[in-house]
């Protein structure tokens, strides 16, 4: 498996709000997930 590309929160953002990207968060550990829940 190939490690995922890693980008800043600043550009993710960015290409968010002009529709250009679609942000997919995913962990490994459920703990993880409930305490970086994100809005949306």
């Amino acid at each position: 498996m190939s490690e995922p590309i890693r980008i800043s929160s600043q550009e993710a953002r960015q290409k968010v709000l002009s529709e250009g990207a679609l942000l997919v968060c995913a962990y490994d550990d459920d703990d993880k997930f409930e305490n970086n829940h994100l809005e949306g």
